[in-house]
């Protein structure tokens, strides 16, 4: 019996299993595909950068918002909407001054576009919503939609949102979450800030994070 061919199996057996064993530990130890995470960015930035889906809502002049107006800048969104009777303005009053804080820390640094999303379709028209944006910033954007546009986009964010019993047809209250999400300038969700909203703690987080990225 001719013991060469077992000799041949044994040689390549071991030089599969040495290709095997390199080929994971590159796996293992390749750099990943978010940027190394801070660890007092651990509880606000997702692991993996979600890239978002394409969707259709309006904005407060009634204009289409899809895509690609979240694209070539940071966005900071919310989802609430204009009846809220505490979240809502408390938070965009927030976004108000954290968006003076970055100004005047640095004015040479684009800031990021503040997108108040309104999951109330029933209420909140484009006309309202311009309204109720305007009085805390100009520059604020505020977009709405159908009821199924505004669920097709919510669930991205896995941003809950609950129509809680009313007494009449335009009188009730919307549970909604609280947290404050930044998108990159390649549309791709990568962290949220939950309640409390500190703004010197949000705009520290927030240029650690725009820097991260930007290092890439």
């Amino acid at each position: 019996m001719n013991p060469q061919p077992k000799k041949a199996n044994r040689i390549f057996l071991a030089l599969l299993a040495i290709t095997v064993f390199i080929a994971l530990f590159f796996i293992a130890n390749r750099k990943p595909q978010t940027p190394d995470v801070p660890a007092q960015l651990l509880a606000v930035m997702r692991p993996v950068a979600v890239e978002l889906r394409p969707f259709t809502l309006i904005d407060h002049n009634s204009r289409p918002f899809t895509l690609d107006q979240l694209k070539d800048r940071d966005s900071l969104l919310f989802f609430g909407y204009t009846s809220c009777p505490d979240i809502c303005p408390t938070t965009l009053t927030t976004l108000n001054l954290l968006m003076n804080k970055l100004k005047q820390e640095s004015e040479a640094v684009t800031l990021p576009q503040i997108v108040f999303v309104s999951v109330d379709s029933q209420r909140d028209k484009p006309e309202k919503l311009a309204s109720y944006t305007r009085y805390f910033n100009k520059d604020f954007i505020s977009i709405t939609g159908d009821k199924s546009s505004i669920d097709e986009f919510t669930r991205q964010f896995s941003a809950a949102y609950f129509i809680e019993n009313s007494t009449a047809a335009d009188n009730y209250q919307i549970s909604h979450t609280s947290s404050i999400f930044m998108i990159n300038h390649e549309a791709k969700l990568i962290a949220a800030f939950s309640l409390p909203h500190d703004v010197d703690t949000l705009a520290e987080q927030y240029t650690m994070i725009r820097d991260l990225y930007q290092q890439q």
